[in-house]
């Protein structure tokens, strides 16, 4: 990765509305603003999951990242905000016995989060835009952000080879900025009002994306996690992706896989029928997940539980599984064309629902083992009566999980199957086809200039055939202005 020396001047970052005052006349310093700028976005990041109550958590806090970004004056730092006057900015975890959460023995992080009024101005949207300018601390930001990429890559080689990409993109800056300023202007997004927190992201995202293509040349922060990986494109608000450009002023269309997620479960039920797997499904099929499979062949035997899962996958990879389950809510019969497709308001309901309540509803014991799918209206029942085997598995799997995190499990192995045929087998075929192609991954869609579309669609197809034994259905779309730009 290119050193992070070119970086633009400045970071937008997020602080309670309270502490501006403190921030204009220097009594907040540019190492205490950044670790509570830090704080303040892991607020926001809660406010934006399924779960609120996130907000209120803490933040591990590395001594090797507090010394990175604060150098080794960090403890003064932070004793400096937990007393400060009037009941301090920030507060640390206390284990059981009242002491700090750090453990030498088990390498665990102490944890800090803002104190309870400030976390309520932020939920309340009462937000103070900071500008981060000082050179030194803008330094040690990217010192650090360098470091955790290359870490990554020498872990994960093949990703540092599809994050060069970035320096084939282009970035649009001046008119990603009008789309934020028309939406702060109308105080509008998505149809719906702009809050604070949304505003900030938005301004966030705007920076992310200009440091990464325009100036770094290289994705500025990259993760990986169970088989997806996290960089500024896949993190942005999907309306920035309309100014990402080739260097020559091409716009990028997205190609993706259709039902992606019951795709590759198509595949779990695949390695469960050729291993004979019964039990510890998790960890099995972590075993197999790289391994290609013909779906094909084994939809073309005779048994019984070879014709079920050839019904299920022949669905999935050549009709639309969405309108079957939306048809079969409440009939045990039909006759559909396999080029039929809901409407699409009736359709995104039903998608909502079969993801939702089949893949990742947090079921309990008595559901998971007692309910009753036969009389059920819904996807549940649908997929019970017309594949009980596929519904068997899901169930079994979300058994063998912690009680808590009944779908946890199943989506690290949906996710982790995606993720390896996206990043490990499309993304090198892309490339030995296309060297020289511009082209990023998010999830479960590879965006490539309008131009290749076709071309890629093709390459995609043909790459799932050898992977899983079946082509799938893949549509292509341009990327258009977002709203306030129309």
């Amino acid at each position: 990765m290119p050193p992070l020396g070119s970086s633009p001047s400045y970071l937008v970052r997020v602080l309670p509305l309270s502490l501006k005052p403190l921030v204009l006349d220097g009594s907040l310093s540019p190492k205490d603003c950044f670790l509570l700028s830090e704080l303040s976005f892991h607020v926001l990041i809660g406010l934006k999951s399924n779960t609120p109550s996130r907000a209120d958590h803490y933040k591990d806090l590395t001594r090797d990242f507090l010394y990175a970004l604060l150098t080794k004056t960090y403890r003064a730092t932070l004793e400096n905000l937990m007393n400060t006057e009037g009941g301090g900015l920030i507060e640390v975890c206390l284990n059981e016995e009242g002491k700090e959460s750090y453990s030498t023995l088990h390498n665990s992080s102490k944890q800090y989060r803002l104190v309870p009024r400030l976390r309520e101005e932020l939920k309340k949207g009462q937000i103070y835009h900071h500008l981060i300018t000082d050179k030194l601390q803008l330094k040690r930001h990217n010192r650090w952000r360098e470091k955790c990429n290359n870490a990554l890559y020498d872990k994960y080689p093949w990703l540092q080879e599809e994050m060069s990409k970035y320096s084939l993109l282009s970035y649009d800056t001046h008119g990603s900025q009008r789309f934020i300023d028309d939406a702060y202007d109308r105080l509008e997004f998505r149809g719906k009002h702009l809050t604070s927190s949304q505003y900030h992201f938005l301004k966030h995202h705007h920076q992310e994306l200009d440091k990464s293509i325009n100036h770094f040349k290289s994705a500025s922060r990259v993760s990986y996690k169970h088989g997806r990986v996290f960089h500024p494109l896949a993190h942005c608000n999907r309306e920035f992706r309309y100014f990402v450009r080739t260097h020559e002023g091409e716009s990028f269309a997205e190609v993706d896989l259709n039902a992606a997620q019951f795709a590759f479960l198509a595949q779990l039920l695949g390695i469960v029928y050729l291993y004979n797997i019964e039990e510890n499904y998790y960890e099995q099929f972590l075993t197999h997940l790289g391994e290609p499979i013909d779906l094909c062949t084994i939809a073309q035997r005779d048994g019984l539980i070879e014709r079920q899962l050839g019904a299920y996958f022949n669905t999935v990879f050549n009709s639309d599984l969405y309108t079957e389950l939306g048809v079969l809510q409440n009939s045990d019969h039909y006759s559909i064309n396999s080029t039929h497709v809901l409407e699409k308001n009736e359709r995104d309901a039903v998608k909502q629902a079969a993801i939702a309540d089949l893949l990742y509803a947090y079921d309990s014991n008595s559901k998971v083992e007692h309910a009753d799918f036969e009389n059920d209206h819904g996807v549940n029942g649908a997929l019970f009566r017309n594949y009980p085997l596929v519904l068997k598995l899901l169930q079994n799997i979300k058994q063998e999980s912690p009680p808590k995190k009944r779908s946890s499990q199943l989506a690290i192995l949906l996710q982790s199957a995606e993720g390896y045929f996206f990043h490990r087998v499309l993304a090198p075929a892309v490339k030995e086809q296309f060297p020289t192609l511009p082209f990023f991954v998010v999830h479960d869609a590879i965006y490539v200039p309008a131009s290749k579309r076709e071309e890629m669609q093709a390459l995609a197809a043909r790459t799932l055939e050898k992977h899983l034994g079946w082509p799938g259905r893949w549509k292509t779309s341009d990327l258009r202005p977002p709203t306030p730009l129309r």
